[in-house]
């Protein structure tokens, strides 16, 4: 896990009860932000731990992508049958679009592509894409 910025921290905070939902439990090795300590990586909060008040407060970071456990991890919590991602521009900045994101622009006579979200780290790009899925 990097070095987290208040940008990302914010909607963390935001996503956290959805994080609860999609993840569960917690498991092994999973990342959190622990007492305000980046970089913790849970491995003391499972089983009868989990009750301890200590990781009560842990703040669940999922990882990007999840190898282990796809579902668990920011890639697959994302409805992609509500947004489209492509690449953007030559620095690699990606673009999100909510579906549908090519619409007839009458006025114009012609298809025209909605305003995207341009976010240029993948991490980011996936935080803000759930939380205007969710709507936090």
């Amino acid at each position: 896990m990097n070095k987290l910025t208040q940008e990302q921290l914010d909607m963390i905070n935001r996503l956290q009860p959805f994080f609860k939902e999609k993840t569960g439990g917690w498991e092994h090795g999973d990342p959190c932000i622990l007492n305000g300590i980046e970089d913790v990586y849970c491995e003391d909060c499972v089983g009868d731990n989990i009750y301890d008040s200590i990781y009560k407060k842990a703040i669940r970071v999922p990882k990007a992508y999840d190898w282990k456990n796809p579902e668990r991890g920011l890639w697959c919590m994302v409805d992609w049958t509500k947004f489209h991602q492509e690449l953007y521009g030559p620095d690699g900045d990606i673009a999100i679009y909510k579906v549908p994101f090519i619409e007839y622009n009458e006025e114009m006579g012609i298809p025209i592509k909605d305003h995207p979200l341009i976010v240029s780290d993948p991490f980011t790009a996936l935080l803000k894409t759930l939380c205007d899925q969710e709507g936090v």
